[in-house]
């Protein structure tokens, strides 16, 4: 199997000079090499461009940032002119509303080298949106909160381009998992602390302006209270576990990030302090909300050094990457020389022993058996020439030994003629003893045809018995089949039942809780009638309706409880059905048993059956074959008579060609002399041993090795 598989190869090959061999075995080899490297080279390239375009991405997130906090100014200094008519206010609003347009075009030069069509969808509407508040600069209708929130949209919208920028940069893909949870502290969660702490300082400011905290603007407060505790302690958790990860890396802006952290907590504090817990609205408004401005300015100062230092490990991770790709060519390229000097030096290994070999083996076919080949390598090539030699020596030693022996040939042809007399005798005395053979093989063949035809009567009976046992289990098997279909019926049926019955309990839970429900409705009317009683008059519509509410209350409890009755029945009807589906389960189960043994039983003999069929074919097929054995046998004496009758015509052929034999011996001793064995019939020391005892065995002296003698 091996050499059909190689028959291709070794065809090829066989037609190739050496300098193509190893040139198609050099690039095939070579090939899966540049393969592999070409791929980690693209690999690494890949890496160094996802990292380029991180960087990149953090330019933009920046620029977001710095967008975002003018915005978030620009939000709730418009929100507080809902309450103030102050106009240096208002030149401030318009002072800020430059400063958005200015970051705007700053941010949308930076969003275009990203090159990413929806992140510039995503510009187009920003400054689309930034348009409509330009065309409707008074705001929103409405109270406070729905001032803020039409401001604030925009706000959202540039929040938005934060997950866009990291998308489209890769950077919420980055492989490393501390540079990854950096990007996704001031990507997801920084920007939800600066969001609640923008509330506070536009509702805050606007309550103090008013000198009234109302209770929407409580609720807010509260709001922000709440999520700047649990903005802060989502972000601590992130440096918490960063720190775990790798200790030494955030060792550096440990400070910035607790006093960042702080600024959160403070401003906790502020508010509880000045606005949710103060019995007076004495702080003036500007000074709240530059204190607010300063401690959000700590929020962001997070997000300016945070960028720039998650920036300097990604230029470092890019220059470990340089590195690589440096030190992967250099090593690719070294291993490619040294393979080709490699590859160089087997060609001309294999080149020169394979010249020597040929120059040698021409001396030879000369005539020249003196001839040695030097076995300068020790690879394969040293073992061709090994070889060689020894194949050159066994050659020398066949033409000595034929020197030596050619004389004895014609003696021994004296031998072969009274040997040839004694095989006659013996062939005479082989004819009688087989005709005597082929008497008794007829016998015996006239009794194996008796055995073959009482083998086939009961072969027929076997397969008779067999057929109808396989009827049998055929039909039992349709009605098991059918029994264990009605078994399965009736637990679908019984499973189903019991889906009722659970549903049924559900529906007296519901009718509990609606009836409690009811209780509660008469207990809230009764009530109500108390309280319309004390109002007197003016409580009188009232009252009346507590007792429609109370009636009402009364009248579900007793369709409640009746419902509850009529279920109760149900569920006993139901509990009395699956009582009676599990009898009848368990009937079909012990008939599905009892057809089941009688089934085995029928398996058994059908079994049976088929083994005695089975043996009696294969004692009608031995008796066929010992019958067919006889009739050959029968021919092959008859054949082994004829050809002892050419044997006797053979042996007198031999006598014939013995004396021919001498006659071409002589010519032999001629024509091996014309080859040279350092001029003498002695062999070398080393092998004088070996050809004595082969001229022995030749001449008689010594008994002759069983098989062939292997000259070679």
């Amino acid at each position: 199997m091996v050499k059909l598989l190689l028959l291709p190869a070794v065809r090829l090959m066989g037609r190739l000079r050496f300098v193509w061999k190893f040139g198609l075995i050099s690039s095939l080899f070579l090939l899966p090499l540049l393969v592999l490297g070409w791929g980690v080279v693209a690999k690494i390239n890949q890496q160094m461009q996802q990292v380029a375009s991180e960087r990149q991405g953090l330019i933009a997130l920046q620029d977001i940032y710095a967008t975002i906090r003018v915005a978030e100014q620009y939000r709730d200094l418009s929100t507080i002119t809902r309450a103030s008519q102050d106009e240096t206010l208002r030149h401030e609003v318009e002072a800020q509303k430059t400063q958005v347009d200015e970051q705007l075009a700053h941010l949308q030069l930076t969003l275009l080298s990203l090159n990413s069509e929806f992140l510039n969808k995503r510009f187009e509407d920003v400054q689309e949106l930034w348009l409509t508040l330009h065309k409707n600069s008074s705001g929103a209708q409405g109270g406070v909160r729905t001032q803020f929130q039409y401001f604030d949209e925009f706000v959202q919208v540039l929040r938005g381009l934060i997950a866009d920028a990291a998308s489209a940069s890769k950077l919420v893909l980055d492989p490393e998992l501390e540079t990854f949870l950096l990007i996704n502290v001031f990507t997801q969660h920084l920007f939800h602390g600066t969001e609640n702490m923008g509330i506070a300082r536009a509702m805050g400011a606007y309550a103090l302006n008013q000198k009234y905290l109302s209770s929407e603007i409580y609720e807010e407060m509260d709001k922000v209270y709440v999520g700047l505790g649990r903005d802060n302690e989502v972000i601590s958790g992130s440096f918490a576990y960063i720190a775990e990860t790798d200790p030494r890396l955030l060792k550096k802006l440990q400070a910035d990030i607790d006093s960042s952290l702080t600024s959160m907590m403070s401003l906790q504090l502020y508010l509880s302090e000045n606005i949710i817990e103060a019995t007076e609205l004495n702080i003036d408004w500007r000074e709240y909300f530059q204190n607010v401005s300063g401690l959000m300015d700590g929020v962001y100062h997070l997000a300016d050094i945070l960028m720039p230092f998650t920036d300097k490990l990604l230029q470092q991770r890019q220059t470990k990457l340089e590195q690589k790709l440096f030190l992967m060519g250099i090593f690719t390229l070294g291993l490619l020389l040294f393979i080709f000097y490699l590859f160089a030096g087997m060609y001309y290994s294999v080149t020169r022993t394979v010249r020597q070999f040929s120059s040698d083996a021409l001396r030879a076919t000369q005539g020249d058996l003196t001839v040695v080949m030097q076995e300068e390598t020790n690879d394969e090539l040293r073992q061709l020439s090994a070889a060689f030699n020894h194949m050159i020596r066994n050659i020398r030693e066949v033409v000595i030994l034929v020197k030596g022996t050619s004389l004895d040939v014609v003696a021994l042809s004296d031998t072969l003629s009274h040997t040839t007399d004694m095989s006659r005798e013996a062939i005479k005395r082989q004819q009688q003893d087989t005709h005597d053979l082929t008497t008794e093989i007829e016998s015996v063949a006239h009794s194996t045809e008796q055995i073959v035809q009482q083998t086939g009567s009961n072969t027929a009976l076997a397969k008779d018995i067999n057929e109808k046992s396989q009827q049998g289990l055929h039909k039992l098997e349709q009605a098991l089949a059918a029994i264990q279909g009605l078994a399965k019926n009736i637990g679908d049926s019984s499973s189903n039942i019991q889906r009722l019955a659970d549903i049924g309990k559900e529906i007296e839970g519901v009718l509990a809780g609606i009836k409690a429900i009811a209780d509660q409705t008469n207990l809230l009317a009764l009530n109500a009638a108390i309280e319309a009683a004390r109002a007197g008059e003016a409580g009188r519509g009232f009252a009346v309706v507590a007792d429609e509410v109370r009636n009402l209350a009364s009248n579900t409890v007793n369709s409640t409880e009746e419902i509850n009755d009529k279920i109760s029945r149900f569920n006993a009807c139901i509990n009395e059905v699956v009582a009676c589906m599990e009898k009848n389960q368990q009937s079909a189960q012990r008939t599905i048993n009892s057809s089941d043994e009688v089934a085995h039983s029928l398996r058994e003999i059908h079994q049976s059956a088929q083994d005695i069929q089975q043996s009696s074919l294969t004692i009608a097929r031995d008796a066929q074959q010992q019958n067919a054995m006889t009739h050959n046998a029968n021919q092959h004496i008859l054949t082994i008579d004829h050809a002892v009758g050419q044997s006797m015509k053979v042996v007198d052929n031999v006598v014939r060609v013995s004396r021919e034999f001498n006659s071409l011996t002589q010519q032999l001793s001629m024509l091996v002399g014309r080859f040279q064995v350092d001029g003498a019939l002695e062999l070398p020391a080393e092998e004088s041993s070996d050809f004595a005892h082969m001229l022995q065995a030749a001449n008689g002296d010594v008994s002759q090795p069983e098989g062939d003698v292997d000259l070679f």
